[in-house]
Parts: structure tokens; sequence; C-alpha cells
């Protein structure tokens, strides 16, 4: 099984890198996810903030020669208003270069986000996962990940 190390300011310019693959990917889905010409200066920005401040955990898992190839955006985020507790664990998100799929690598991502939150005391972990990849659904369903919310999208009309 691979494990994970959590990411350091040195690994940010391949973050950006693989957060723009991600992107494109997504772009596939949804072309509403398509990523602004600077989209991965500002997620860089987010992350080094974050990282900085302890609210956000990058697990990676890496190739051969020690390079990220894989990545999951763990973070202590505000409870919705009227929550009984002020903070919740959420997954934003993972992405696992091509090559590199099938080999354990969320697993390992998913376990020390995991860790992460119990030191931060979270009661339970909120995940964000696009339904329309039955690859990645089964994936975080196999991690014990189910259903709660479903979030519906509708386009709405150009005005006149």
């Amino acid at each position: 099984m691979k494990s994970a190390r959590p990411a350091t300011s040195r690994d940010l310019d391949r973050l950006g890198e693989l957060y723009l693959m991600m992107g494109r990917e997504y772009a596939q889905l949804d072309p509403a996810y398509a990523l602004a010409i600077d989209a991965g200066r500002m997620w860089r920005e987010h992350l080094l903030e974050g990282l900085k401040r302890d609210r956000i955990r990058v697990p990676v898992t890496v190739d051969e020669g020690g390079r990220p190839v894989s990545f999951l955006i763990a973070r202590v985020a505000p409870s919705p208003p009227g929550s009984a507790n002020p903070q919740v664990g959420l997954i934003e998100g993972a992405y696992v270069e091509e090559g590199f799929r099938r080999q354990g690598r969320l697993r390992a991502m998913a376990d020390d986000a995991m860790r992460w939150f119990a030191v931060k005391r979270m009661p339970h972990v909120d995940l964000i996962a696009d339904t329309r990849d039955p690859v990645a659904l089964a994936a975080w369903r196999a991690l014990g990940f189910g259903d709660l919310q479903l979030v519906l999208r509708a386009r709405v009309p150009p005005s006149e």
C-alpha cells in the first residue's frame, strides 16, 4: 500500500500543476468547471495560507523520484448556522494523476486526512464529490463515505 505525507510549501508548484490537470478533467464533465487563466496561482495562495494557519492539510503521494502525483484537500470549515458543532471536517476534493490510479493512493491520503481530523476533534467529515464520475464515487464509497445530500444544478437563463 502506498503511503501519504503532508504537502509542504516546496510542493506548491507541483500541486498547482496537478490542480490544473484536475480542472481539465472536470471541465470535460461540465464546462462550469473551466478554470480561470490564473486559477493555479489563486489555488496556490489558498493552500499556502491554509497551511500556514493549519486549517488545511494536503496529503500527497509521490512517485519513485519523490514528485507528488496525487493530492487530497482536507479542511476545517465553519459549520452552517445553527449547527451544534462550530466547525466541520471537509474534504474538498482529491486528484490522482492518470498513470498512478488504482494503487491505493486515495485510501492512503484519506487515512492521513482522517488522522488529522481526529486531532482537530472533528466529529465527522463531509466530502464534496462529483456524482457524475462513477469511478471516483465508487472509490469514495469504498472508503466509507455515503450519501447525505444531493446538490442539484440548473443553468440560469440569460437575461433579456
